[in-house]
């Protein structure tokens, strides 16, 4: 479903999906805690009684709604982390890997 063109946004996110995005990135960077909420598990909070609920209710209804914003700021430390690695491995390293990846795609150098 489409927003409605009158929502105010901050660098085109609502609030709600700016609210999901948000967790999921604080949730992203606690590595040692790299198992994001299943879908399931926000719908169940729903359930709960509020005096119970782990997170406030706002912010349930919020992953709830916009789970796709939760899911890429919980993945987005991580896919940093790689993509700096990569490029890394790459600026220090050039020569060897297109010599090995030569090698592996059976072209002679």
């Amino acid at each position: 479903m489409l927003e409605d063109p009158s929502t105010p946004t901050f660098l085109s996110l609502t609030a709600t999906e700016w609210h999901a995005f948000g967790f999921g990135l604080k949730e992203g960077l606690w590595f040692w805690k790299r198992t994001p909420f299943a879908w399931d598990e926000i719908k169940k909070m729903e359930q709960v009684p509020d005096t119970e609920k782990p997170l406030s209710p706002e912010l349930i209804a919020a992953l709830k709604e916009k789970y796709h914003y939760y899911i890429i700021g919980f993945a987005l430390p991580e896919d940093c982390t790689l993509l700096g690695c990569v490029g890394y491995l790459v600026m220090t390293n050039g020569a060897g890997i297109v010599k090995v990846g030569m090698s592996v795609f059976g072209s002679s150098g």
